[in-house]
């Protein structure tokens, strides 16, 4: 398949039409192509069911379904007409197709739709090209899909519960990964004025959700067998895929279920504005055709199934086991010091019981939040663009983990640019949605908070402002954006002076995305920062207070394997801002930028002597620890995505980092790892080995998907080899190496919900050809000859950074 970038930035809010290259119409009717000068594409779409199309939109990006962006545009803003008058231009040679685009496009709104590049499944060719795209990242998409499908009814593209159409699940590649999108979704729900076909779908999707529940082999269950499975021939979907597929359908569920029911009729409400004016009442139609009643039916079953699906779940756990378990609960394993690395241990990894943790919807006591005299702690949402609710949501979830973990939360959380949906009119910004929660999350959790917002100040006259709210919840820095980049010129206003804030913690100040690029507003911005208040000028402050720039980003249309964007950034910062002031002044720089749909982005935590730098390939939540002359080297992260789930936030963080063939291994194959007493990892090669020392900072929160399990002292994992166990040095924790699968850790020291043990997973899907533990350290050798090493610790030891150093020494 050839490589080409997958997206446009249709959330612009302005696209230059004029460098239009191409118009071309889809078999589908009223549907276009439009093609541009920088090989972007977009879809225009102007039919009946615009309504259920946004509306599929809202809900699939509220669960994080892999789905193209889609946006409205209405006839009162003159992007509309530039559009049209554009397109018709484009298409004069053709008098047809300039009729057709003239009709399609005589209405007063349609859709711009993301244009996804790739091969739908209808596309390949052979079962080898099948096997290629059917990655574990891919299979996962497909699960997604599969239960965003089940619940806006959206029959054109699994066949399980519908006929069904493949060609409606997209292979997208970039580099050598790949991934599914699912395109032309619409919601189809059922009225119960028409009962029988009501009932009908709720029975299906109900025996359907028990079968995707069920621990059976996938050939043992006919429903699916028969439906999805057969439909796929020639192709055919191992069962490890298979696993990947489910997974993402109850990533889906989980998300489904956590929506609150009056966000459906909410939603619904909000699209009554969106428009102007009607066409041929398709707006008013649509709307009548949104059954919310039906969602929120729906979601009572989806957790009517799984509640009853956990219950079962407790009732097979039996007296004995629970017995053992509030005894290890109470009482550690007695281990003759002689025995302690001798001793063989059986483990059985039970799968079956999920320690589900619930948030608390208040903090009873507001004294419980800390703070440290000297740190700041700056929490990154690289995530993508939010409704207000689930931005509040995912906020509360995170602040509320570290309070429970450590006993203290962030100073304050930074969100991307673009990631705010909902403009500003005029200067009253206290009744934004955004600005409502975010006033309400500051004041209880004592954070600041800084955010992107489009602010109209009249029709036509917007800025691009960084707003950034108080722990008191007032508003103090609305800077607004200066440097404009292509098709922004046409959408903004530039704005023309640096501004800055304070607060107990650290003075701070605004600079968005590109703006950090310009020698002479950052230098501006950096001489306003330590200019001394007039009010403070006889006063001796003897305290550190540190400056952070904050630089909420959106670098759009990256390929994964370009590095310009990531080292512009780092040059920029090193050419323009002289490092014996940044030494002297404690500045910091905090870049947060949003994950793209394909490809990756970044956040970063600069200084003059490096950057801490966590790439994501999907949404990642990170906090960084800002300290008083303290270095960074560029750090690679695991990538992740944003946590929001209870079984993402369990107080466990882990940190690891990868020492890639390309970077490390250049000309031999390593054999075998471990950590000597000094706690340097040594990986031998043939002829020659290679040290790597390990320096601990406080320093960073970085969090992966793992699951949950029970503790049973007797057998061995089902279907699994145990080739290694280990006890960690100086703790209570075993390494387990699995052959072909994995590793996992057990924690036999640290109580849980129900007095049950705690097994945290970690799953690769490649072979560990060597593993070595070391107090928190772990080292993985992966038969792709690269080095993982993690950093794996609980709630009461330090956070770590790592320093990895090479130096080769000759046998």
């Amino acid at each position: 398949m050839e490589k080409k970038k997958v997206f446009t930035n249709i959330n612009s809010r302005y696209i230059n039409w004029k460098q239009i290259e191409n118009v071309s119409e889809t078999s589908s009717g009223s549907v276009f192509i439009v093609s541009f000068q920088n090989n972007n594409k977009v879809i225009i779409k102007a039919g009946s069911s615009v309504v259920e199309e946004l509306y599929a939109h809202k809900l699939g990006e509220k669960m994080r379904v892999p789905i193209p962006k889609v946006r409205l545009i209405d006839y009162v803003t003159g992007e509309w007409s530039t559009m049209k008058r554009q397109m018709e231009l484009k298409t004069t040679s053709n008098h047809s197709l300039l009729l057709r685009v003239q009709k399609s496009l005589d209405r007063a709104f349609f859709l711009i739709m993301e244009f996804v590049f790739g091969k739908d499944l209808t596309q390949l060719t052979s079962v080898d090209e099948f096997k290629q795209m059917a990655t574990p990242k891919a299979m996962n998409d497909w699960g997604k899909l599969l239960c965003y499908d089940i619940i806006i009814n959206n029959w054109d593209r699994f066949p399980c519960l519908w006929p069904g159409n493949f060609g409606n699940i997209m292979f997208s590649q970039d580099g050598d990964s790949f991934s599914a999108m699912g395109i032309d979704q619409k919601v189809t729900p059922l009225s119960t004025k028409f009962q029988v076909k009501y009932d009908g779908y709720m029975n299906k999707v109900k025996k359907f959700l028990e079968l995707m529940q069920s621990e059976e082999n996938i050939e043992n269950i006919p429903e699916i067998k028969f439906s999805f499975i057969d439909s796929l021939q020639p192709f055919k979907i191992e069962k490890e895929l298979f696993e990947d597929l489910r997974k993402g359908f109850f990533y889906v569920w989980d998300m489904f279920i956590q929506i609150k029911e009056k966000y459906f009729e909410d939603l619904k409400s909000q699209f009554v504005k969106l428009i102007h004016h009607d066409w041929a009442d398709v707006w008013k139609t649509g709307l009548s055709m949104v059954h919310t009643q039906f969602f929120i039916h729906l979601q009572k079953i989806f957790k009517e199934v799984k509640e009853k699906r956990e219950k079962q779940e407790q009732s097979n756990i039996s007296d004995d086991i629970i017995e053992k378990a509030q005894k290890y609960a109470n009482m550690k394993p007695e281990i003759p010091e002689n025995q302690k690395t001798e001793k063989s241990i059986k483990l059985k990894i039970k799968f079956k019981l999920k320690i589900k943790l619930k948030i608390k919807n208040q903090i009873e006591n507001q004294n419980q939040i800390k703070s440290n005299d000297e740190d700041v702690w700056v929490t990154a949402f690289q995530v993508y663009p939010l409704d207000s609710g689930s931005a509040q949501f995912i906020v509360e979830y995170e602040l509320y983990q570290q309070l429970k973990t450590f006993e203290m939360n962030s100073n304050v959380v930074v969100f991307p640019e673009g990631s705010v949906e909902e403009m500003i009119h005029g200067d009253n910004f206290d009744s934004n949605k955004w600005v409502q929660g975010f006033k309400r999350i500051c004041t209880k959790f004592k954070i600041s908070a800084v955010l992107n917002i489009f602010h109209e100040v009249e029709p036509r006259k917007i800025f691009s402002r960084c707003i950034v709210i108080d722990e008191f919840g007032k508003i103090v820095l609305t800077y607004a954006k200066r440097h404009l980049v292509a098709n922004e010129q046409n959408a903004f206003i530039a704005g023309k002076e640096p501004s800055k804030f304070h607060t107990k913690k650290f003075d701070g100040s605004g600079l968005l995305c590109h703006d950090i690029e310009h020698p002479t507003t950052v230098e501006e911005t950096v001489k306003l920062l330590y200019e001394t208040k007039e009010e403070n000028s006889n006063e001796k402050d003897l305290s550190w207070k540190p400056k952070i720039i904050f630089n909420p980003t959106h670098l759009f249309g990256r390929k994964i394997t370009d590095t310009e964007w990531v080292n512009s950034s780092l040059m920029a910062l090193e050419k323009y801002l002289e490092p014996p002031v940044i030494n002297k002044c404690d500045l910091f720089i905090v870049k947060v930028d949003q994950p793209p749909p394909s490809g990756y982005s970044c956040s970063l935590m600069t200084t003059c002597n490096g950057a801490f730098f966590v790439p994501a390939f999907e949404p990642l939540v990170t906090t960084f620890v800002v300290q008083k002359q303290q270095s960074f080297e560029e750090l690679f992260g695991y990538e992740g995505r944003y946590r929001s789930r209870p079984e993402d936030n369990n107080g466990n963080r882990f940190m690891c980092f990868y020492l890639k063939e390309d970077d490390i291994l250049k000309q031999q194959v390593a054999r075998k790892i471990q950590f000597n007493q000094q706690k340097k990892l040594e990986v031998f090669y043939q002829s020659s080995k290679a040290v790597y020392s390990i320096n601990n900072y406080q320093q960073s929160l970085l969090k992966n998907s793992i699951q949950f399990a029970t503790l049973d002292e007797d057998e061995i994992p089902e279907n699994n080899q145990t080739e290694k166990l280990k006890m960690i040095e100086g703790s209570e924790r075993f390494g387990v190496k699995i052959e072909g699968n994995g590793f996992c850790f057990v924690d036999i020291s640290k109580e849980v919900s129900n007095n049950l043990k705690e097994i945290v997973w970690f799953k690769f899907y490649t072979n560990i050809v060597d593993l070595d533990i070391s107090l928190n350290r772990i080292g993985c050798l992966l038969d792709s000859g690269e080095i993982l090493v993690i950093f794996f610790y609980s709630n009461k030891e330090n956070l770590p950074l790592i320093k990895l150093v090479e130096s080769f020494k000759e046998n």
